[in-house]
This record gives structure tokens, sequence and C-alpha cells, in this order.
């Protein structure tokens, strides 16, 4: 049975809109428990089906809070920004929110003032640039503040841009660093962690998990801290996580199984392999998977360029050995020719003064011989 709301009362605000529809759904209730034509089964689908509504209205505002932080996102960072400027990037913004409002609520007002100064120079007043931002976080903050009470939680708007800086993470760090951004006081450091409530885990993992699956991913989450708790005889009524016992309950198997590779053909490219995890795509809403499906697929391509350029390399020093040792032997050949010419020509010159030289004896010989001959003939007369 869906509820009807009059005419007279479509101009009701958010919060007065929500409080009518639950008097008027109690109201129904009790008319309908106390008619004895109503069966069982007819309360149970009333049940569901106002459960129902309330969990698509929330995977609703989930996706559009993704939806306008995601494009609020693109116009403060740019693409080729590395890690460290990003990280630099948002230390900058937390200052600017804490020097502003010290709690955890900011005005509209405020809200724009700090986006302004993190966007720096390049969105000067009267500029495109500027209007497109101020658009963009009127959008953010309107998808923020649903009750219409004037204020959000900037450091809930923090942990958007933190997870969106690096969607190329595993899902195990992306929940690690989920529990670091809400756990810290300054969403940075994880040894100014105060730690998280077991009973709270539903902070961190609701801009994560869609609302139709919280409550799976909650009594996992209560099993592996049971698991964790038994296999360490810790006390059991301490409910307190320190990201040490985090860890450890992401690495239990009733976890670690919704890790495991997805069996879609996205996750199996063979060209660009793109990883996704049975976590990311069952519990993610559609926005924030298909962030992380086009920055890893972003990351993929990359990669395989950088191997392509890197087979290239290789390819062209291949090329350049090969040539290398092809003219090493040819100077060889020409080194051992003229080598052998330079013999051939050192032994004939040799050969040719060795005949020489028996030619020259020869004829010195021939010469004391004949002058000897003279001189006995001149002496015997």
């Amino acid at each position: 049975m869906s509820m009807i709301i009059s005419s007279k009362h479509r101009n009701l605000t958010t919060n007065k809109r929500e409080q009518y529809n639950r008097i008027r759904y109690q109201h129904e209730y009790k008319k309908f428990v106390s008619s004895s034509e109503v069966s069982s089964n007819l309360l149970e689908q009333l049940g569901e089906c106002y459960s129902s509504i309330n969990i698509n209205r929330e995977e609703t505002f989930q996706e559009t809070i993704w939806q306008h932080v995601s494009k609020l996102n693109h116009l403060i960072f740019c693409k080729e920004w590395s890690t460290f400027r990003r990280s630099k990037v948002l230390k900058e913004l937390y200052d600017h929110f804490f020097r502003l409002e010290i709690n955890r609520c900011v005005s509209r007002p405020n809200f724009d003032v700090c986006i302004k100064l993190c966007c720096g120079e390049s969105c000067k007043p009267g500029s495109a640039k500027e209007r497109s931002v101020l658009l963009a976080s009127e959008a953010v903050f309107k998808s923020f503040d649903s009750h219409h009470q004037g204020m959000i939680n900037w450091r809930l708007f923090l942990f958007y841009l933190h997870f969106l800086s690096e969607p190329t993470l595993s899902c195990e760090e992306q929940l690690r660093k989920a529990f670091i951004v809400i756990s810290s006081s300054d969403g940075l450091d994880a040894e100014i962690s105060n730690g998280v409530d077991l009973q709270d885990l539903a902070t961190i993992l609701f801009p994560l998990v869609k609302s139709s699956s919280m409550d799976f991913v909650l009594s996992a989450l209560d099993e592996a801290w049971a698991l964790v708790n038994v296999s360490g005889n810790k006390q059991v009524n301490n409910t307190t996580l320190s990201l040490n016992l985090f860890d450890k309950m992401l690495n239990q198997m009733v976890i670690k199984r919704l890790f495991a590779r997805t069996n879609s053909s996205w996750g199996r490219g063979a060209i660009f392999p793109v990883l996704v995890c049975r976590w990311e795509e069952e519990f993610y809403n559609i926005t924030l998977l298909n962030a992380i499906k086009r920055a890893r697929l972003e990351q993929a391509v990359k990669e395989k360029l950088g191997r392509d350029v890197c087979r290239k390399r290789r390819q062209m020093f291949q090329c350049w050995l090969e040539i290398f040792r092809h003219q090493t032997s040819l100077r060889n050949a020409v080194r051992a020719m003229n080598y052998m010419v330079t013999m051939n020509m050192k032994s004939r010159g040799h050969r040719a003064l060795t005949s020489w030289k028996i030619k020259q004896l020869s004829a010195c010989d021939i010469q004391r011989i004949g002058r000897g001959f003279l001189g006995r003939i001149k002496a015997r007369i």
C-alpha cells in the first residue's frame, strides 16, 4: 500500500513531510491492525513496502552525494596531479575548515569560501572556473543538507574527497583509509586515531555500502570481530576498534572472501585488465563503482603504454646491440686483415733483406778470393 500526500501537504519541508508520513503510517497501521479483515501476510507486505521505500530513499541520497562530490572533485583536482600534491591540497582544505569552524559543522558561506581558497589562483573572481566551482559546491552542500538545517559535517565531506583522491587502491586499502579518515582527528595520520566503536562502523560504511547491503556487511564485520577476539583472548566488553584490530578483521576469511576477484567480464579484461573485487561490485554505489572502474581503466592504459614503451626500448637496445656486435666483428676482421698484410709485407722484406745479404756476402767472398789469387800471381813474378 503506498501512501499519497494530499495537495495541501506538498509544500511541507523535508522534516515536516517525514514527520507527517510517519504519523500517517502509524495511523494507517493501527487501523489495519484493529480491522479483523486484515491478514498477517498483508501486514508483512505493508512493513516490507515501508522499509523498501526507506532503503530506496537512502540509496538515492547516497548516489546524489557521490555524483555531486565527484563533479566537484574534478573541478578542484587535475588529472595529472600526483598523490603528494592531492594530499597537500586536502590538508590545506582541512586547515581552512578548521580555522573557520572548529566543530564538525560548517555553514554554506564558509563552505564556499573554503572551496574557493582550495582552488587557488585559478578560481579568480568573475571567471568561468569560479562559477562552475560555486555551482558544484552549492549542489554538494544541498545534497549533504537533506534536512535543510543550513549546516553540514565538513569532516564527512573531506572523507568523500579523500576517497576519490586515490580510487585505484585495492578494496582493503580503501576500507583501511576510510577507517583512518573517520577515526583520526585530522583525517590523515593514523597515529592520532582515537579508535572507532564497533557500533559506529555504519558511519564508515554508509558512504561506501548501499543501504540494501548494509545489514549483510555489518553482520560479516561483527563475525570477523568475534573471531579476532576469540583468537586473541580479549575482552568482549571492549568494542573499541584500533587500526591494528581493524586490519586483523579484514584478514579474516569471512571478510577475505568478499575481496575475491569478480567473475564479470570487466574484471577479466585481456588487453586492459581492470581488477574489481566482489565487495566493490556488490556493495558499492553505482557512481562510486563507475569512478573506481574509470580510474583503474586509466591506470591500466598507462601501465599498458608504459609496458609498450619499455618493450620498444628493449627492442631498440637489442637492435643496437646487434649492430654493435656486427660492427665489432667487422672491425676485428679488418684489423686481422691489416695485421696479415703487415706481417706479409714484413716477411717479404725480411726475405728480400736476407737474399740481399747472402748475395752481398757471396760477392765479398768472390772479391776476396779474386784479390788473393791476383796477389799470389804478382808475388811469383
